[in-house]
Parts: structure tokens; sequence; C-alpha cells
């Protein structure tokens, strides 16, 4: 069987497979290309505003440099912190400001035990883990004389126990109307 196309419908054909051909080239070829210089155009967008941003944090360090400079010379800053070559030795500090503050609030420290350093930046902080025996006015005077402190400290915490109460577990040989109290003081300490 023989088909005798006219030319019209020839034109027709042969530009149905033209069309079809230049839908698959760009199907298959110019809009994956297209594509990805969109995407790396974006990339390389991104990319430039990456380096502004690194260019002004590279032309400020030198400000932050010395300002942090002068900050760290600065002593009503240096007094914030203890400063000591090792935590060991703050901690002691630490111990130390404590025993003179519970003394001086008429309050009884039974035991203090240093708590693990934690590395925060250039700073370390150090705790000290106290049990302490005082009335409520002591222990009202101890709380503000270590808000007041300096260095700065910090009651990360507080547990207070009247062995009187009646909640009591057992009856205690402590003096009647002390507290029991426990805490956990921190500080942050420097390296001179």
């Amino acid at each position: 069987m023989k088909f005798d196309l006219t030319p019209p419908v020839q034109r027709v054909i042969a530009l149905a497979i033209v069309g079809a051909i230049l839908l698959l080239v760009f199907q298959g070829i110019v809009r994956p290309i297209w594509a990805a210089s969109s995407l790396h155009a974006e990339q390389i967008g991104m990319l430039k505003r990456q380096v502004l941003t690194m260019r002004g944090l590279a032309e400020a360090a030198p400000r932050f440099e010395a300002l942090s400079k002068k900050l760290a010379a600065n002593p009503d800053i240096q007094q914030l912190t203890f400063s000591a070559p090792q935590a060991t030795l703050a901690v002691a500090q630490l111990q130390g400001q404590l025993s003179q503050i519970f003394a001086a609030a008429s309050a009884v420290v039974t035991t203090s035990q240093p708590m693990p350093d934690v590395r925060e930046g250039s700073l370390t902080k150090i705790s000290v883990q106290s049990t302490v025996e005082a009335e409520v006015k002591s222990l009202v005077a101890a709380l503000h004389a270590i808000d007041a402190a300096r260095p700065l400290l910090h009651i990360d915490k507080l547990v207070i126990r009247d062995p009187d109460g009646e909640w009591a577990n057992a009856p205690q040989t402590n003096a009647p109307n002390k507290l029991q109290i426990e805490l956990v003081v921190s500080a942050t300490m420097r390296a001179p």
C-alpha cells in the first residue's frame, strides 16, 4: 500500500518532526544548561556576599582586638573574675572567700568541696559545693554578701532544709532553728 503525501501534508509532517527535535534539544540540552547557570549565578552571588562579610570582619578585627586589650587592662573588669595560673588556686581562693562570707554572717561551713572546672572560651568556670548551718538571718546576710562580692559569684544551686520541720526524716542533734543549706557557688577565672 502506497501513500501519496501532498506537499502541504509533507510540510506539516516535516514541521512536526523539526518541532519534536527542537523540543527534545530544548528539554535535553538547553533547559539543564539554563538551570545549572542560574544555580551557579545564585552560588556566585552568595559567595560574593560572604566575601564582603569576611572582608568587613577582617577590617574590623584590629579595632576589636584593641578594644579587647583595653577592656582586659581595665582594673574594674579585672576585679570581676579570679586571676590564677591554675584552676585549683582559684578554687582555693573561692573557698576562702566563701568561708569568710559565712563566718562574717555567723554561719558554720560544715563541708566544702571543689567541683570540676568548665572551660568557657577564654575563661574557666570554677565551682564549690558547700554545706552550711545557719539561722535565717545569717543565711540572708550571707546571700546578700555573695551577691555583692567581687569577683562576681553565682549561686548555681541552693537547697534549704529545716531539720526541726515536720517533714524531717530523723531527729538530729543540730541546734534548734538552724537551717541546713547545700549550695553550689561558681565564679569565673582567667589566666593572668
